[in-house]
């Protein structure tokens, strides 16, 4: 489907147990809330939610890309083959390249070729970037909505819309970790069929179309919080709408977000002055 690169490229941050810095991919952003729960991934989730890590981490770069020439090299469909050999590929390089005394393969990149403990640290909400995530079982039944999802993809600066279905912790060797959020993503790859850009920039998804990806996973920090209004002349749609980021210390205790009524009630009143000038022009 899509791959975000992981951002703050370059910048390590020291680890708590030792002098050797962890990998960018491993630093904690945000903050869970609510009870959580540990349970074992089934294997689709933990295979999807590991090889999305490791594409996301820009220090593997260079081997991400040499083993996709490897594949096309040999004539096979690189991305399903791709995605079916890289975990093991990679760990078999790294442990190579430790036994063989490359300095650059310190314990943190030894972790991420190991790979995640099956067991993961389920939370029903996360605070990061600004924005108070809810899962969509935690949203039921609240006044607002904090399960809705942007990610902005590298493929022709297409963005991808859903709603959070999971948020969990995984959890690496040497005190590593990642969160990630898992989604059901709507279909963003056909226009006029799963998604709408009308002439005043807004865009409408067909939440009855959902996108068919075997990526349903993005990390925590390149989430932006959207929420969705349903359209008056075909209830099939909504229309979406960006939260405005707020510092977390600002959040307040409990989990309601009462601007975003606001936000509603600013956008109708928007979209009746364009549907006004619309008529107009006719």
């Amino acid at each position: 489907m899509f791959v975000t690169r992981h951002t703050q490229k370059g910048r390590l941050q020291k680890a708590t147990c030792d002098d050797t810095p962890r990998l960018p991919i491993f630093s904690r952003r945000g903050r869970p809330s609510g009870k959580s729960v540990v349970r074992e991934l089934n294997n689709t989730d933990y295979y999807a939610a590991s090889l999305y890590v490791l594409q996301n981490c820009d220090e593997i770069e260079p081997l991400v890309q040499e083993h996709r020439n490897i594949l096309v090299d040999l004539g096979v469909n690189v991305d399903e083959m791709h995605r079916h050999e890289f975990i093991c590929s990679f760990k078999e390089r790294i442990t190579k390249l430790y036994n063989d005394g490359n300095e650059q393969v310190d314990e943190h990149v030894r972790s991420l070729a190991w790979g995640p403990d099956k067991r993961a640290t389920h939370y029903p909400c996360y605070n990061v970037n600004g924005f108070r995530f809810r899962t969509k079982q935690r949203d039921d039944g609240k006044k607002t909505q904090n399960s809705g999802v942007m990610v902005r993809g590298e493929y022709q600066n297409m963005s991808y819309y859903g709603l959070i279905t999971d948020i969990i912790e995984l959890r690496y060797t040497k005190g590593n970790s990642v969160v990630l959020f898992k989604c059901d993503w709507y279909d963003v790859a056909r226009e006029g069929i799963g998604y709408k850009l009308d002439c005043h920039g807004i865009t409408s998804i067909n939440r009855t179309r959902k996108l068919n990806t075997q990526e349903p996973f993005v990390l925590a920090c390149q989430a932006v919080q959207v929420y969705y209004v349903n359209c008056i002349k075909d209830p099939a749609w909504s229309v979406v709408i960006e939260t405005k980021p707020r510092n977390l210390y600002d959040m307040p205790a409990n989990e309601e977000e009462p601007y975003q009524e606001e936000e509603v009630q600013r956008f109708n009143t928007h979209v009746a002055k364009a549907n006004e000038e619309d008529d107009e022009m006719n």
